[in-house]
């Protein structure tokens, strides 16, 4: 069975690239404290907000002065209606940059507002990612957040923080290491810092076939109850992203998430208890490189990640998790989960081609819900909490007591 937690606490993620490695720490939270840059800005709104921040260190583990580090901004709009083809560049936006102190610490601000509003979806999610090299080494990681407006102002939040305050920032500490390669290649990105001039190139390249990502699940031990999942337009699902030094297959470690976002309602078909299902769609995959135009701007990585949902409905079958949180619902009821923290699984997505397990993470909201039709009164079981539970929400509801 799949491993699956609810994700309710702060938790650490580990990427290893081999001969780049990324560590980093809780989601879109831990930037709060004193930083080498100001957070301040007579800029425009959304000037000046932290977005993520952390610590360089080398291979022995000490603080690395001097380091470029870049927050790019994924475009929603691509590939949009077009079709993607090896070699295409991916039109990344510089939001930001700084350099490491000689502490090694770096806090990247937002200084183009304008890359934020023009790479987010019409939910306001928008997919951003941490570069960071120098002489030849690099790493990188990937998180999703989510444009709000407060007071007049653009701020960033978590990718489920629809008008919530914004966040503190992604913590990200990069440990960087020689990945034995840095090749030169051109492309329109371009950054100075530290009197040298960068040019960075992400191309797509290849899109790989089309695999199942797992959305939801739905467990009942007994009859007596109908489940119906609904993923619909605007509902997001952050999906793990893989990272390597040379691309080849089972090299590739995990190094945050990507958001992605339906563009046509899915509905999946009833599914009766006694049974268990994990609710799959299609994802399109792609191979990406990077590379800089120097080896002194860092070295080439290689990245995997979702392209976009593709659509498609198919039920795996599974087994229910332990749950012992029970509350009694009368024949006739209902539980619609739809305001719920998400649950993450642990190989929501295989890229089999390229030999990696991505993690695949959904929340139920107003765009998306799992309904249990309660037919014959029975117990409903949360994993993490009461199956109406909040702070933490239940987690994963299973139909039944347990044995």
């Amino acid at each position: 069975m799949d491993t699956v937690k609810a994700d309710r606490t702060k938790a650490r993620a580990f990427a290893a690239l081999g001969s780049i490695a990324v560590v980093s720490g809780a989601v879109l939270a831990g930037c709060g404290g004193p930083r080498p840059v100001s957070t301040v800005s007579s800029h425009p709104a959304g000037c000046g907000q932290v977005v993520a921040c952390g610590e360089v260190t080398d291979v022995a583990g000490q603080a690395v002065e001097g380091v470029r580090v870049y927050l790019y901004a994924w475009p929603a709009s691509w590939p949009g209606r077009n079709a993607v083809y090896p070699g295409e560049r991916v039109p990344l936006q510089l939001v930001g940059s700084t350099v490491s102190t000689s502490s090694g610490h770096y806090a990247v601000p937002i200084e183009y507002p304008t890359a934020v509003r023009s790479s987010a979806t019409r939910d306001g999610i928008v997919n951003l990612e941490v570069f960071a090299g120098t002489r030849a080494v690099s790493g990188a990681y990937s998180f999703p957040g989510r444009v709000v407006t407060l007071s007049g102002r653009m701020a960033l939040a978590g990718p489920n923080g629809r008008g919530k305050a914004p966040s503190t920032g992604q913590e990200v500490n990069i440990h960087l290491m020689n990945s034995g390669e840095a090749e030169s290649s051109a492309g329109p990105i371009v950054t100075s810092l530290a009197g040298f001039f960068c040019i960075q190139t992400t191309t797509l390249v290849r899109p790989e076939p089309l695999e199942w990502m797992k959305l939801a699940a739905s467990f009942a031990r007994s009859s007596g109850v109908t489940m119906t999942y609904t993923y619909t337009i605007g509902q997001s699902s952050s999906v793990g992203v893989g990272i390597s030094p040379t691309g080849a297959p089972g090299t590739f470690t995990v190094s945050g998430t990507y958001a992605v976002s339906a563009s046509q309602a899915i509905s999946f078909p009833p599914v009766s208890g006694p049974g268990s299902v994990f609710y799959e769609t299609g994802v399109k995959p792609g191979l990406f490189e990077t590379t800089w135009n120097s080896p002194v701007c860092g070295s080439t990585i290689w990245q995997t990640q979702a392209i976009e949902i593709a659509g498609g409905t198919n039920e795996a079958s599974t087994t229910p998790p332990d749950a012992a949180l029970c509350t009694f619902y009368q024949s006739g009821s209902s539980l619609d989960l739809d305001n719920s923290e998400a649950s993450t699984f642990s190989t929501g997505l295989t890229i089999n081609e390229l030999g990696f397990n991505a993690s695949s993470q959904t929340s139920y909201d107003k765009d998306g819900s799992l309904l249990y039709d309660i037919t014959v009164g029975q117990y409903l079981c949360g994993q993490d909490n009461y199956p109406a539970g909040n702070n933490p929400g239940p987690g994963l509801v299973v139909v039944g007591k347990p044995a």
